[in-house]
């Protein structure tokens, strides 16, 4: 199951964690491994891995999701022990509202998207239905 934000997904689970008294770094271990079909969850697994190896790992597809970096930035924060439950309801509301703005404009683009298919298989086969009876019509009159 793809979700439409996955940066809102993981500030709710972490953020749960958190407030349940595990850690930062447990929080972010737990959310990978519970949705480790999430390729955003794969990514943050790989970050914290690096993190934790003393190497820098920033795929090239965060520099162009500005809501992911700023998600790191933050866990990052609270690796180092900076308390971060309040930047990360902060944060949540701010996804939400991103999120909810995504859905709007999906939302506009729906009625032209649905309207590719009847004009691929739907008007020409209406044409044809008009169309048939006209040119057999033509080929009666040319063969005689």
């Amino acid at each position: 199951m793809d979700y439409i934000a996955p940066p809102l997904n993981a500030v709710l689970q972490i953020q749960m964690k958190i407030k349940n008294g595990s850690s930062v770094r447990s929080a972010i271990k737990a959310y990978t491994r519970e949705t480790s079909h999430c390729p955003f969850a794969s990514q943050l697994h790989l970050w914290l891995f690096f993190l934790e190896t003393g190497k820098e790992f920033f795929p090239s597809d965060w520099a162009r999701k500005n809501y992911r970096k700023i998600l790191i930035d933050i866990l990052h924060r609270g690796l180092k022990g900076e308390p971060i439950l309040c930047v990360l309801q902060e944060f949540e509301e701010e996804l939400k509202k991103a999120a909810l703005q995504d859905l709007e404009e999906q939302i506009q683009k729906l009625p032209f998207i649905s309207l590719i298919p009847l004009f691929l298989f739907q008007v020409p086969a209406f044409f044809l239905l008009l169309l048939a009876p006209l040119l057999l019509e033509l080929q009666s009159h040319l063969s005689y």
